[in-house]
């Protein structure tokens, strides 16, 4: 969005990092490919139009072309862009992946910040330096501009009253522009004077958060560093709010409830109204780092903690662009908060709970397009988690509809959704048709394709675009451990990254993974323990019972646990599931517990399903005793013709 402010008069005034310093008496532009940047007005121009750039990045691109052909090392970032504050690695790189969206607009071609590893970043292309005084720039670069206004000016004593109309007119446009304009400041969360690590872990929460929502709806974010001349006034939001016109200041505090653990309160305030209306987002704990393990914990969790922040601020933040302006009734966004947050759980009472409270949203508000999208979330954990039965597919369905009816491009939900639902009625093929040409920079579209692939056998190139997903995001399976998990690499029996990749322990459907993957590569201890401890919290659900069953064949009761995938095989026909990948899960548990007629009926059944991944079937540990039986054999051809149709149908090279 634009005003008649220039971005850097509006960053400036509103107390943001200030620019480096030019010579006042010369304005300098640096002029590469399409792009100027222009050191005295604080603006890059891409063909003659400004490009809003947060202050950190215009003098950290600046910094890079200053010094055009030679490597900046990170030092150097930390000194003169950080001032020295302690910033992680990671910080810097999403500050280059932020600028190399803006500058790199072609594709394939080579990108103008060039990694140079161990050392820095290299800005790669030719610059120009022009220097001239401000004015003669101005006259020049708008001089047809400046004839006109000349001419208005001429005219403008015998229509003065026009004018003055015409800028009223202006100025109230420019207010109106101002009020859709999302933008968020966030005060620091800790003092400096607090312990070291404390400082220094809500200084990489507050850099990953602003990058993170940089990417999203809310158009100016204003940090910590960037408020030193408020900082008496932390605690009077109202005027936070006059100096930096924010709608909205998200305020925190950390507290150590136990020797080894952190907690954030959040805190966002909303003005609305001339008054500012606070929303408690909840609490969010951390282990505090005591060793090696819970330095990478640390690691994680923060990561995941950014992105349920993220989510929290949102729903608020994205109805202000609309052009209803219309904003959810307090009341209504308190309940979402708070299922938000039940839902996190694995608990089925909790996730049970979220969903009254969403339908209570609902009921007050029928038009907020997050509440539903977060129902239709929990219809799918009442079915992997708590063992639902096959209605909440078709909830879940409608759910995703009401969200692109009222949100349309917003969520991926109804795509979601759809997928589950065709995988779940034997229909890979036309759920590939309707996936294989969505976009791939969005990892959650992009993780349907993926599900296709593994589910037609064609393992090889869905862990082609696994790598793609990961490069853009490490931690794209272990932040979401309900609806995904990495099992394209266990199914290419690469065990070490599949362990990698999985959600840190605690969530039962991660959890079996890691146990079935310790189990097949020779480490039945370790699947044990991690069985014994799932178990501890007495989960319900297929993959509970899963883990049962698993738990009993390591402790050499296998007719406990054929009963018990027995059990799993009644209630899911009675629930009327037919997910051929969890099927398949009841293949390999008959299988490694010696019931071998019983395990090829399963995966008959399987393949009837729409599971017809037979390289994984001849290559996974759990079925070598079924290898030479002429059935299983057979099952393999029937399975391998499905997969030679399916690369013939989208032109794909089999792999076989």
């Amino acid at each position: 969005m634009t005003s008649a402010l220039s971005y850097h008069e509006r960053v400036v005034s509103d107390q943001s990092i200030p620019p480096m310093k030019s010579s006042p008496e010369h304005t300098t532009v640096y002029c590469f490919d399409q792009f100027e940047l222009d050191v005295e007005r604080f603006v890059l121009l891409a063909d003659g139009q400004p490009v809003t750039l947060e202050p950190k990045l215009f003098n950290l691109l600046w910094l890079l072309v200053r010094q055009a052909g030679k490597v900046v090392t990170q030092e150097d970032m930390i000194e003169q862009i950080w001032q020295g504050r302690v910033v992680t690695s990671n910080a810097i790189s999403r500050a280059v992946y932020e600028l190399r969206k803006i500058l790199d607009q072609t594709q394939g071609a080579d990108s103008m910040i060039k990694t140079v590893r161990a050392r820095g970043y290299q800005f790669n292309v030719a610059v120009k330096q022009v220097s001239a005084s401000p004015n003669k720039r101005t006259a020049t670069h708008f001089r047809p501009l400046w004839l006109l206004l000349s001419v208005f000016m001429l005219l403008a004593v015998g229509v003065m009253w026009f004018v003055l109309k015409d800028n009223q007119d202006e100025f109230s446009a420019i207010q109106a522009v101002a009020q859709q304009e999302v933008s968020l400041v966030i005060l620091p969360w800790v003092r400096e004077q607090a312990d070291d690590r404390l400082v220094h872990l809500s200084h990489v929460l507050v850099d990953q958060l602003m990058v993170q929502l940089s990417a999203t709806d809310v158009n100016r974010v204003i940090g910590p560093d960037s408020l030193s001349g408020i900082s008496a006034q932390f605690n009077d939001m109202l005027t936070i709010q006059k100096a930096t016109h924010a709608n909205y200041i998200l305020e925190g505090f950390v507290t150590e409830p136990a020797p080894e653990q952190l907690r954030l309160h959040l805190t966002l305030h909303h003005f609305n109204g001339g008054v500012m209306e606070p929303y408690d987002l909840g609490a969010f704990d951390f282990p505090w780092p005591q060793d090696r393990l819970a330095v990478q914990a640390l690691y994680n969790q923060r990561k995941n903690t950014v992105r349920e922040i993220v989510k929290l601020i949102q729903p608020k933040a994205q109805l202000l662009t609309e052009d209803t302006g219309l904003i959810p009734d307090p009341g209504v966004y308190r309940l979402l908060i708070t299922a938000h947050h039940l839902g996190r759980s694995n608990d089925c009472e909790q996730i049970s709970r979220a969903m009254e409270l969403l339908s209570a949203a609902i009921e007050q508000d029928d038009q907020f397009a997050y509440a539903w999208h977060l129902l239709m979330g929990n219809h799918f954990k009442q079915i992997w988690i708590c063992g639902g039965s096959n209605v909440h597919y078709d909830l879940a369905l409608k759910a995703a509809e009401q969200v692109e009816s009222l949100a349309p491009g917003r969520f991926e939900s109804a795509k979601i959704a759809r997928n589950a639902i065709l995988l779940e009625h034997n229909k890979v093929e036309q759920a590939y048709e309707l996936n294989r040409h969505l976009p791939e920079h969005k990892n959650r579209l992009m993780y349907l394709k993926v599900s296709n692939l593994r589910y037609a056998g064609f393992l090889n190139k869905a862990a082609a675009l696994n790598q793609t997903m990961l490069i853009r995001d490490p931690y794209f399976y272990s932040s979401r451990p309900i609806y995904q998990a990495p099992n394209t690499f266990l199914y290419l029996n690469e065990f070490e990254k599949h362990l990698a990749l999985l959600a840190s322990p605690g969530n039962q459907y991660h959890d079996y993974y890691r146990a079935l993957n310790l189990m097949l590569s020779g480490d039945a201890s370790g699947a044990h323990e991690v069985l014994l401890r799932v178990l501890e919290d007495q989960p319900k659900g297929v993959f509970g019972d899963f883990s049962r069953a698993l738990l009993a064949i390591i402790q050499g009761d296998n007719q406990a646990a054929i009963r018990k995938v027995e059990e799993t095989i009644q209630l899911r026909n009675k629930q009327g599931l037919s997910d051929g990948e969890v099927t398949y899960k009841q293949v390999q548990l008959m299988a490694l517990a010696g019931a071998q007629d019983d395990a090829l009926d399963l995966l008959e059944l399987t393949l009837k399903q729409g599971f017809f991944a037979a390289n994984y079937w001849q290559s996974d540990p759990a079925m070598k005793a079924l290898h030479n039986h002429p059935r299983f054999n057979s099952l393999v051809a029937s399975a391998r013709q499905r997969h030679r149709a399916f690369a013939r149908r989208f032109d794909l090279a089999a792999e076989f």
